[in-house]
């Protein structure tokens, strides 16, 4: 149960790694419910770097919103890793082989 009364469907928290090439270090994490769209990013000391909410304009399912908590985050490579990670879950429901 949370503050709305009972939860829908069960929601698990899913964890995704941007590691560096060529030695595999970890540069971020990102970890949450990104069903609901909250998740936080962390930087590569664990740290947390980033809270990511649903965005403010437009149906909540649609947006993000980014808030930076440390200014040494690698700011060039959040969008691309939350891009990303937003691909590969729209992706999950596509027939294998799909174009998309």
């Amino acid at each position: 149960e949370d503050r709305r009364g009972i939860v829908g469907p069960f929601q698990t928290e899913q964890q995704y790694v941007l590691l560096g090439h060529p030695n595999g270090e970890r540069l971020l994490t990102l970890k949450g419910r990104l069903e609901e769209r909250r998740a936080e990013l962390l930087g590569a000391d664990g740290a947390q770097a980033a809270v990511i909410e649903p965005g403010p304009a437009g149906p909540s399912d649609t947006n993000y919103k980014v808030i930076c908590t440390r200014q040494e985050l690698f700011t060039d490579l959040m969008l691309p890793l939350l891009l990303g990670v937003d691909r590969l879950r729209s992706r999950r429901g596509s027939k294998p082989g799909s174009i998309m």
